[in-house]
């Protein structure tokens, strides 16, 4: 690893959200702490089209909410617009996880 750590859980991490666009469902997305309390931080992009009200704070376009999550727990944050570009940054390793709810795909061929 050219000298780098390996030791993720004491880096500061990053994370942007990627494009994705079904209009009219529920976006969300969950940001989950392992075996540490993770103190995260999360930029809503300057295209967010909604807000999202938190402990009577309203987050709108470029704000950023703040929130410690306890060691093996979740935070889910949930919008009824896109958001992509969210930026999200954690002091400690954490696992996010994006989607949609009500979301119905159709396969085509064979598993």
């Amino acid at each position: 690893m050219d000298g780098q750590t390996d030791d993720i859980t004491r880096t500061n991490m990053s994370l942007s959200i990627a494009k994705f666009i079904l209009k009219g469902y529920l976006f969300q997305f969950r940001v989950t702490a392992s075996s540490e309390s993770a103190d995260i931080s999360i930029t809503f992009a300057d295209t967010f089209t909604s807000s999202i009200l938190y402990n009577g704070v309203t987050y709108t376009a470029g704000m950023t909410l703040t929130e410690t999550v306890p060691a093996y727990q979740s935070f889910n944050v949930p919008a009824d617009a896109d958001l992509s570009g969210t930026y999200i940054t954690s002091d400690v390793a954490v696992a996010v996880y994006g989607g949609n709810t009500d979301v119905s795909l159709t396969f085509a061929g064979v598993f």
